[in-house]
């Protein structure tokens, strides 16, 4: 079964950002920047930053055109 996805109305917009910072200052230090880092890998991921894993780097050196 499928879970259906909750919409949540607020009456200040400022709410939902105030509820975060709350919940962010009860955890320690180092649960943030773990979070930090996860949420970056998905931000990264869903902007198709990310190289497949396995991919070989490649270094090209070239000469500078204005030379």
């Amino acid at each position: 079964m499928e879970k259906k996805r909750v919409i949540t109305f607020y009456k200040d917009k400022g709410e939902p950002y105030f509820q975060e910072m709350l919940d962010s200052m009860k955890e320690s230090p180092a649960e943030r920047f773990v979070k930090f880092f996860e949420n970056k890998a998905k931000m990264d991921a869903f902007l198709g930053l990310v190289k497949p894993k396995g991919s070989r780097r490649t270094l090209t050196i070239r000469k500078p055109e204005w030379i």
